[in-house]
């Protein structure tokens, strides 16, 4: 134990434990519970501080940790807040198990009756085991009777499906769910699943099912009267001093701790100064995790006791005479950790991007070949009762799309709303396309031209590596992820080559993509050459400067602003400061690209969000680009078949992983309230942080200023929108980043920009308003610091509309760091294609749809760059039998339809592979059907390289279609070898001439199979005679 036993007896003995530092409360918590051997309440003053100290003590991983939320049910909007009920089950379940446990929580969360007396012994639990018996209906039953909802496929908690011998279960306290599969009456196999993908993640040989029971009364009792015996502690802040004690404590022992904060840059110079600075201590300790304490035992930590386990930082008490060393002061491997984060936030989605599969009836969607459309949902065909996509085109004309088809459509994705129909029999969208077509013919030949361009010498060389290069990455104040090193790398190597730089780097919201351009100035300084660095707005300009100012200011590089807040003498002043060789960075608006900016000896050019400018300033920043290196920032992800078609044309860095200390973010829905608002800004600005009050409606930003400051006399709230006066704005958001405004009430003009490390609660009034990437930027503009951050999302009492609602749960699920990569992905890809092409794309994009663009643009850029493939559609394969996924075997509409799309568009054996392995994983045996329906898309994947069009088969033969012969080195070769074809399902052959181009040939069969198997010997006549 690192805490003398005397510590924890006085704590015991109602004794105030004080001058303790936030990582070491988990720490003591853990120890005291085993010495006590009872669970605890651990009161704290604010929900925020509750939730963060909750967090710290879940990222160390010591123990059991739970968390107690306060629960207003008029506050809460119907759809949300569903993590709270998770919360509060998890704790009842734990407190009332024999385990020592610490939950954590408000004092008005444990005194609020709100729960049946006796609840604790209502829990039911049961375990389930691989190999024992166990009556598939009596789990079911007793599922529904503790209140599990049935649907049809397992995303959310509290919900259980059912497939034959599968049964699906997302406990409410479960991160994941679990999957048991039963064999005639004996549990054959469980594990736990990613509820998006549905795909198996880890086997288990045994899973304990706890659930509290549905109540049928309530509010007679709280939770400290359901667990009378528990010990209640409660931890407040002193004068800056953290402690810890029960309530009336008395005697105050004062620990006097500190933080372990090692400065040296590497490993071993930072043990060698731990060494040093823990040598006085009595009792010194090392907490780390299991593979890296071997590995330290090698590091000579002599003197320090190895405990596995995880804190935050290390501290030290000189009262004890105690030294603790946490692994992450040494090797920076700390990362936070979300209780309820599920797999989607981690992964990009499930569901493919152009599938069909979560369209709701009356989007639109686009046809390759008929063009944009209306989806009209999934309906069985008269004729024969197969399934098929049902497409609305103009004048009601409507088109049934057969579901192994797919391929041919995907969802409309574009920036308008409602785009025109096309009409079946013009030749209107053929006419699109081929415009289309030749507009990204421009682009791919402009693409190929700067990098051409590009490839030419630069005409001067910047200065080789040095001792100062080191400066900026010893100045800085994060730990460099592993994504940000790999990016600096990439641009310090391509400065270092002959040619110009054309880089972009992408990077989520507060990911450090402003670093890695600093080290890129810095370079480009040491060589006495000027860097320009270009922003959209007048606020990301500003916070650039300061920025450059704290990190390169120090190193004597002269940094200069021009933007519209600057007057106009000041304007002249540094434009003839930039000619005189008297600036080393300009960092500004499309100020910069005005004729009477000149820059001497330009070497960079740093363009940060370029889709954010108009027209005419991006064909001025083009002009620029052609002659120097260019850096370009963006927050937007840039679609990954975007990113594959341009290898080799465009350098893409990608930064997805977050700084180390960055927390997600906690993000709630509730009904607008000034009771709410003000009890969250209150609970910031008691620990002295700053608040951003986001009211999107200029007229009302006055009166909400004076609201909030009658309620806040002593302290300083502005307002900031884009209609003030540029001087004014200035001052106000400048007094904002300086800490001289507590309370920002501002429009979305904070979206991008500002980086104030003290702010970390953000209010959005009317969140239903906005969009999901819009929000998500907003969001992101908090918990920038190590400090846990907080997002409340306000909407009217009133019913939200479905798509508000699905943007709204999306964002308070998505809370972790990076999922801007997972939201709202039609939105964002938009954005990330303007980066890459500019404005004049964006009329092509929105007529055929995004996805049909980035097919349409891989084409040509191969093309461009001297491919000799002919993209050729695979052929139709079609069958007088109804090959299909049954709908009782598959029942989730929108899983079927997306296995299909998957099926229809899969492009070789091993992928199709891949989703039988799945299918089987997650629906179990396969019908003899969806059998064959993969066996026709494996043909359909073989015929694909062959001249082959289409293939029926049909009343005893099968026709196989050959488009020309063209692509044959022989056609005599390939006749004989037709003619000489034998297979025991086939009786004879007959060859048939349609056309000058089209023959066919015809298997007869002997029997009444569908000669599936033939056409997999038969397509090996093509192996030696299809030129490549």
């Amino acid at each position: 134990m690192v805490f003398p036993k005397q510590v924890l007896n006085n704590l015991s003995g109602g004794v105030k434990i004080s001058g303790l530092t936030k990582p070491s409360i988990g720490l003591l918590l853990y120890e005291y519970l085993n010495t006590i051997n009872n669970t605890a309440l651990v009161e704290l003053p604010s929900e925020d501080e509750a939730f963060a100290l909750y967090s710290l003590c879940l990222d160390s991983e010591l123990g059991s940790f739970v968390y107690f939320p306060t629960e207003k049910p008029l506050e809460r909007v119907p759809g949300f807040g569903t993590d709270t009920l998770r919360f509060r089950k998890e704790a009842i379940i734990e407190l009332s198990s024999n385990r020592p446990t610490c939950c954590i929580g408000m004092k008005s969360s444990f005194i609020d009756k709100c729960f049946e007396s006796g609840l604790s012994k209502k829990i039911e639990r049961f375990a389930i085991r691989t190999g024992e018996e166990l009556d598939r209906e009596v789990l079911i039953d007793k599922l529904i009777t503790i209140g599990y909802k049935r649907t049809l496929i397992v995303l959310e908690a509290g919900t259980f499906t059912t497939r034959g011998d599968i049964i699906d279960v997302f406990p409410l306290h479960f991160k994941t769910p679990f999957r048991v599969s039963f064999d005639y009456g004996l549990v054959g196999q469980i594990s736990l699943f990613d509820p998006e993908s549905q795909l198996p993640k880890k086997k288990q040989n045994k899973i304990l099912f706890e659930e509290v029971g549905v109540s049928q009364v309530a509010n007679n009792t709280s939770l400290i009267g359901l667990f009378p015996k528990t010990e209640r502690l409660l931890v407040s802040k002193d004068d800056g001093l953290i402690s810890i004690h029960k309530e009336g404590a008395a005697e105050t022992e004062n620990l006097q701790m500190g933080v372990v904060k090692p400065k040296q840059p590497t490993e071993e110079l930072r043990i060698e100064e731990v060494l040093e600075s823990s040598a006085p201590f009595a009792k010194r300790y090392y907490i780390g995790s299991g593979d890296k304490i071997g590995e330290t035992s090698q590091l000579s930590l002599g003197g320090f006791e190895l405990l596995e386990g995880k804190i935050q930082t290390g501290f030290f008490s000189t009262t004890l005479g105690v030294f603790v060393l946490s692994e992450n002061d040494l090797f920076f491997t700390h990362t936070h950790k979300t209780r309820w984060d599920n797999a989607r936030t981690q992964q990009d989605q499930s569901l493919s991007r152009g599938s069909i599969s979560k369209m709701v009836v009356g989007e639109h969607l686009v046809h390759r070949r008929f063009g944009v459309g209306i989806y009209r949902g999934v309906v069985s065909k008269k004729e024969d009762g197969r399934e098929a996509v049902e497409v609305e085109y103009k004048n009601n004309t409507r088109v049934f799309v057969s579901l192994d088809q797919l391929s041919l459509v995907h969802k409309y994705i574009g920036s308008r709303k409602k785009p025109p129909l096309s009409q079946i029999g013009s030749k209107k969208w053929k006419r699109e396309v081929v415009r289309t077509r030749k507009a990204i013919a421009e682009i791919a030949q402009d693409l190929i031209n700067l990098y051409s361009n590009k490839n030419v010498d630069r005409g001067f060389s910047y200065a080789p590596e040095n001792e100062l290069d080191g400066e900026p990455s010893r100045s800085f104040s994060f730990v460099e992820t592993a994504d940000q090193r790999r990016a600096i790398k990439e641009v310090l190597s391509d400065l270092d080559k002959k040619e110009p730089m054309d880089r972009l780097v992408c990077g989520d919201v507060g990911f450090g993509k402003t670093e890695v351009a600093i080290r890129a100035i810095f370079k480009v300084f040491l060589s006495d050459r000027v860097s320009i660095v270009l922003c959209p707005t007048t606020i990301l300009a500003d916070q650039h400067y300061i920025t450059c100012q704290e990190r390169l200011g120090s190193l004597g590089i002269k940094i200069a602003l021009l933007s519209r807040f600057k007057s106009k003498k000041e304007q002249t002043q540094t434009i003839n400061k930039l000619r005189s060789g008297d600036i080393d960075v300009l960092i500004g608006t499309h100020r910069i690209l005005s004729k009477d900016v000149k820059v001497p000896k330009l070497g960079l050019l740093i363009v940060d969000e370029e889709h954010r400018f108009g027209v005419k300033n991006k064909e001025q920043v083009r002009l620029i680009k052609e002659r120097t290196d260019v850096l370009s920032l963006t927050a937007t992800p840039i679609p990954r078949t975007l990113q594959q078609s341009l290898v080799g044309l465009k350098n893409i860095s990608t930064i997805k992983t977050p700084p180390r200390s960055r927390r997600p973010i906690f993000t709630s829905v509730k009904y607008f309230s000034w009771s709410t608002i003000f009890i969250r800004i209150e609970t910031e600005l008691a620990r002295n942080g700053q608040v951003y009050f986001l009211n999107n409606d200029i007229g009302s930003i006055p009166s909400m200023v004076d609201k909030i400051g009658k309620r806040f006399k002593n302290h300083v709230v502005a307002g900031a929108s884009g209609k003030m006066p540029p001087r004014e704005l200035e001052r106000t958001v400048l007094g904002f980043f300086n800490a001289e405004v507590d309370i920002l009430v501002c429009t979305t003009i904070i979206e991008s920009g500002l980086d104030v490390t003290n702010a970390n609660t953000i209010i959005v009034k009317d969140a239903q308003n906005f969009g999901l990437a819009q929000l998500y930027q907003i969001r992101g503009r908090v918990g920038r610091g190590g400090r846990q951050a907080s997002c409340l999302l306000l909407v009217p009492k009133k019913k939200l509309d479905k798509p508000a609602q699905e943007r709204l749960r999306t964002l308070e699920k998505n809370t972790a760091l990076g999922s801007g990569y997972n939201i709202s992905m039609s939105d964002l890809e938009i954005r990330g294609a303007g980066s890459l092409f500019g404005h004049r794309q964006s009329g092509h994009i929105s007529a055929i749809g995004f996805q049909m663009y980035c097919d349409l643009l891989t084409l040509e850029v191969e093309r461009s760059q001297g491919s000799n493939q002919t993209t050729k559609a695979p052929p139709v394969i079609k069958t007088n039998k109804n090959l299909e996924i049954p709908e009782d075997y598959i029942e989730d509409p929108s899983f079927r339809i997306d296995y299909y799309y998957r099926i229809s568009c899969a492009k070789d054996l091993k992928e199709l592979g891949k989703i039988e392995k799945e299918i089987l994983e997650i629906f179990g045996p396969l019908p003899k059907k969806t059998k064959e329906l993969l066996v026709v898309a494996r043909l359909r994947v073989l015929f694909s390289a062959t001249p082959v069009d289409k293939i029926y088969s049909n009343n005893g033969k099968v026709e196989v279609f050959i488009d020309s012969l063209e692509g044959l080195e022989s056609a005599d070769s390939f006749f004989k070898e037709v003619a000489c074809f034998t297979h025991k399902d086939v009786d004879r052959i007959r060859f048939q001439k349609r056309s000058k181009t089209e023959f066919v040939v015809v298997l007869y069969l002997k029997n009444n199979s569908l000669g599936l198997e033939a056409l997999f010997f038969f397509v090996k006549l093509f192996d030696d005679l299809v030129v490549d």
